[in-house]
């Protein structure tokens, strides 16, 4: 069983996700940062179908631990694009836009493959060990994206504010789960426990801050007015 506590944050960061997606629309950037949107609308979604599978088969079932880890490197996979997405407002030249797309989904398949190959000779177990090394590998391949990015973004001097604190966001919360992974790599005792929740809503709480600036539109200068 779980805490109410966790219970507690569990429902918040839930409410919170969705709330984000519902200040990108209201702001009136739904068309330019979709994918921003839809992710945390998804995650939203995912949340609340893990609860359901949580009360149907209980929190240590077989059913919630595959649903919870196969559903969690999805989220990591779509957070990854939404990643490679915020490129797009540094480099806004339409030549760089397919360079990035081919790029980032030839780098996310070859992480699958690398931490496939690396466990060709593991147990029975290799699909859920794989889960594990392809999401972890992931995140420190998402946490170097987005330093890069952040570092893009302070030296170029066309950057918008709101770009600008998008990619300081991202590489904040990319850099707390690198040394979380790092850390626990060194003492595989020590577990992540609630600070995975808790330092998780990092992100939705930044990208919710930053849309929830009332001048955000003239600071993007964005053609699409709110709703």
């Amino acid at each position: 069983m779980i805490s109410s506590a966790d219970f507690a944050l569990w429902i918040y960061a839930t409410s919170l996700c969705i709330f984000t997606a519902f200040v990108i629309i209201v702001r009136g950037q739904f068309r330019r940062f979709s994918s921003l949107a839809m992710y945390f609308a998804i995650v939203g979604a995912v949340n609340l179908l893990r609860l359901h599978v949580f009360n149907t088969y209980g929190f240590t079932s077989r059913e919630y631990g595959y649903f919870y880890y196969s559903s969690d490197l999805v989220l990591s996979v779509l957070l990854y694009f939404v990643l490679a997405n915020l490129y797009r407002e540094v480099f806004p030249a339409k030549s760089t836009h397919l360079h990035v797309r081919i790029g980032s989904a030839l780098l996310v398949a070859g992480v699958g493959i690398f931490s496939f190959a690396i466990l060709r000779t593991a147990s029975s177990r290799l699909i859920s060990r794989w889960i594990f090394e392809y999401r972890e590998n992931l995140y420190f391949v998402s946490a170097l994206g987005a330093l890069i990015l952040f570092g893009v973004a302070t030296y170029k001097s066309n950057s918008t504010a709101p770009v600008h604190q998008l990619s300081f966001v991202f590489a904040g919360y990319y850099l707390f789960f690198a040394l979380m992974y790092m850390m626990q790599y060194a003492s595989p005792r020590w577990t992540l426990g609630g600070l995975v929740g808790f330092f998780g809503m990092w992100l939705p709480l930044g990208v919710a801050y930053v849309f929830c600036d009332p001048d955000i539109n003239k600071s993007l200068d964005d053609p699409y007015l709110p709703l």
